[in-house]
């Protein structure tokens, strides 16, 4: 029998009213009606680390890492602004609401709570942290000039300052109509 095995990820969550902010400005992207797959604004957050697939006897090696990498680690502002797209320079696949402020302090606390799960034996992040907000992930990822326009309009946009209070394990439960993310352990910032 198969070992089970719960698909995670470590997040900074949005509070209700940032989550709000930030679907009003994906909204003119929606209305562009293009081939995009658009985040539900519940769903909202920083991701720190994605761990994939862990098994669940693994779940406790996870928590005591991202406590131990968050401990003593003071509660901060950001400011998000700027709307763009990965890859760079190719058609686009995510859509995504950039950090102007607060970026070194979210890059330090994904790179303490990698450092701690490095220690519990999972593998180390390899790409460099790029602070965002994932809006939507592209359907075919063709060059659409109509979403380029809309998001080039978008590139004063601002929401914040925003606090960053809390760190979280998050399952992700995969579904014909998108993820459902749920909460399985929640740590304060001091």
């Amino acid at each position: 029998m198969a070992e089970p095995v719960i698909r995670c990820f470590i997040a900074v969550p949005l509070d209700p009213r940032t989550q709000e902010a930030v679907a009003a400005v994906a909204r003119p992207l929606v209305a562009a009606g293009r081939p995009v797959k658009w985040v539900e604004p519940h769903n909202l957050h920083f991701t720190l680390k994605f761990l994939g697939d862990v098994p669940e006897r693994k779940l406790g090696a996870v928590g005591r890492a991202v406590s131990r990498g968050v401990s003593g680690f003071p509660r901060f502002e950001v400011v998000m602004g700027g709307v763009g797209t990965f890859p760079p320079g190719k058609p686009p696949r995510v859509v995504w609401l950039g950090v102007r402020g607060g970026r070194d302090t979210l890059a330090d606390l994904a790179a303490a709570v990698d450092r701690e799960l490095v220690r519990e034996g999972f593998p180390a992040e390899k790409r460099a942290f790029a602070p965002h907000l994932t809006l939507g992930r592209v359907r075919i990822p063709t060059g659409d000039p109509a979403l380029s326009a809309a998001i080039g309009a978008l590139a004063p946009v601002e929401v914040g300052p925003v606090w960053m209070e809390r760190v979280c394990l998050m399952k992700s439960t995969l579904t014909p109509s998108g993820p459902i993310y749920g909460e399985i352990e929640g740590w304060s910032l001091q």
